[in-house]
C-alpha cells in the first residue's frame, strides 16, 4: 500500500462491495429475475462483474436484450429484491469502525452509489451509520452511469468542496475511473466485486486489502484490531 500524496478533506464511499456485503442478495435476486422473464442466467462471476452500475445497464451488458425485455427484467429484480429485504445485509468486517473513526478524525463523508435512493437510504440506516454521511447520493442523482463523473461531482458540489480535496473509495473499476474522471484521489478496496488485478489495471492512487489498512493511510485510531 502506497501513501496518499496529500491528506483529503473528505471521503466518498461506494456502498455495495465497499461498505456493505450485498453480493449474495444481489446475485440471488438476478437469478430469480432472469427466471421470471425466461432468460438463461449468466454465471455468478459475470453478474458480479456488473455490480456497481445501474440495473438497466447491467442487464443490457449481461444479455444484449431489447429495451422492453430489459425493462421487464429490471422490474422483476426490484420486486424480488423488495421481497427479500435487507435485514441480513452486513457491513464488511471493520468498515463500520472505519467510518466511525473517520468521523471522529474530522473527515467529511459522503456516499456515491448506483443503487436506488429507496434501497440505499434504507440500507445505510440499517447499518447504523446514516449520521456519519453529509450526502448520500444514488442513481437518481445523475443522468449518467458510473464511470462518468457526474454522480461523484454532484456529491462534491453538495459538500461545497473541490475534487482535489476528495478521496473516492470503491471496490470496482467503475468507482476508480469515476474518481479519476472527477479529478479526485482514488482508493480501491479488494474485498468487493472486482479482484485486485482488475483494480490495479485502472491505476488507483492507493489499493487496500483490509479495513485495518485505513489506519496508517488516514491516520486513524483503529488499534490493532478492527471489530465489525
Amino acid at each position: 500500500m502506497h501513501a496518499l500524496p496529500s491528506r483529503p478533506t473528505a471521503l466518498v464511499f461506494d456502498f455495495d462491495g465497499t461498505l456493505a456485503d450485498t453480493r449474495a442478495i444481489i446475485v440471488d435476486s438476478y437469478r430469480e429475475a432472469f427466471a421470471r422473464v425466461g432468460i438463461e442466467c449468466p454465471s455468478e462471476k459475470e453478474i458480479s462483474a456488473t455490480i456497481g452500475i445501474p440495473l438497466a445497464s447491467a442487464f443490457r451488458e449481461l444479455t444484449g436484450a431489447d429495451d422492453e425485455l430489459i425493462s421487464r427484467a429490471v422490474e422483476a429484480y426490484r420486486e424480488v429484491f423488495r421481497l427479500k429485504g435487507y435485514g441480513d445485509v452486513e457491513a464488511f468486517p471493520g468498515m463500520l469502525q472505519v467510518v466511525r473513526s473517520c468521523q471522529a478524525a474530522g473527515f467529511r463523508m459522503g456516499i456515491a452509489s448506483s443503487r436506488s435512493n429507496q434501497s440505499l437510504g434504507g440500507m445505510v440506516e440499517h447499518l447504523g451509520v446514516a449520521d456519519c454521511f453529509e450526502v448520500v447520493a444514488s442513481r437518481e442523482d445523475a443522468s449518467n452511469d458510473k464511470p462518468h463523473p457526474e454522480l461523484l461531482l454532484s456529491v462534491i458540489s453538495r459538500m461545497g468542496l473541490e475534487p482535489r480535496q476528495v478521496l473516492m473509495i470503491g471496490d470496482t473499476t467503475f468507482d476508480i475511473e469515476m474518481g479519476h474522471a472527477a479529478g479526485c484521489l482514488t482508493c480501491a478496496v479488494t474485498w468487493g466485486n472486482h479482484n485486485r488485478a482488475k483494480l490495479k489495471s485502472v491505476h488507483p492512487t492507493v489499493l487496500v486489502d483490509n479495513a485495518t489498512d485505513f489506519e496508517p493511510l488516514l491516520g486513524l485510531g483503529l488499534k490493532n484490531h478492527v471489530p465489525r
